[in-house]
């Protein structure tokens, strides 16, 4: 091969590796957010939030930048308020172990972030007992106001809905040994597709 061909060729890949490494460095770099979590106390209402990473912005549907989506769960039969707060704590910070997931590139640490999540939906379950756990309303949350003002979102419902199929699978789970893997596994899918749709803000599943 003519030396200008093979210069010409050496180009060429070392052009296809730059835009293959910049398309995933940039693909890797995270929008931070605010998932929150109400908790009621005395007929009193007080959000606490932590932080989630995200593939798209939330700032178009969340104007002060406390403020976070968040979830107020129905119970059947009710379970005490402060067992409540706990459960949506737990599911917090699966959703946020999630998030922390999505953008490492370490496959092991990846791995192990996943399943410290998978232990929270656990944990989360494991509090609501024999209680089966619905979405009552998603919303926008101000922890510095303890506000929670509900928003018809198709992308946020998507997602707590999933969470909550994904709860009532692994409570399934607990009294069906036998079916306890790939109810687990199933659920995991759920807890994912709930990251998934908050992270990019769209219904991915029925």
């Amino acid at each position: 091969m003519p030396n200008f061909l093979r210069r010409a060729a050496l180009l060429l890949a070392a052009l296809l590796t730059l835009t293959v490494v910049g398309s995933g460095q940039a693909s890797a770099s995270p929008y931070h957010g605010k998932l929150c979590w109400p908790i009621w106390s005395n007929g009193q209402l007080k959000i606490y939030c932590i932080d989630i990473q995200v593939k798209w912005p939330w700032e178009k549907y969340f104007e002060c930048w406390m403020c976070g989506p968040a979830f107020d769960w129905s119970h059947d039969p009710v379970i005490r308020e402060d067992i409540r707060g706990r459960v949506g704590e737990e599911i917090v910070s699966g959703l946020s172990l999630l998030g922390q997931a999505e953008f490492t590139r370490d496959p092991a640490q990846r791995a192990k972030l996943e399943a410290e999540a998978m232990g929270a939906f656990t944990t989360a379950a494991r509090l609501s007992d024999k209680s089966v756990m619905k979405l009552g309303a998603a919303g926008v949350a101000d922890p510095q106001k303890n506000t929670l003002q509900r928003l018809d979102l198709d992308w946020l419902n998507a997602a707590g809905t999933d969470v909550g199929n994904g709860i009532w699978m692994l409570q399934r789970s607990f009294a069906d040994p036998a079916a306890a893997p790939r109810l687990r596994a199933m659920a995991a899918a759920e807890f994912a597709e709930a990251y998934d749709e908050l992270s990019q803000q769209e219904v991915l599943g029925g």
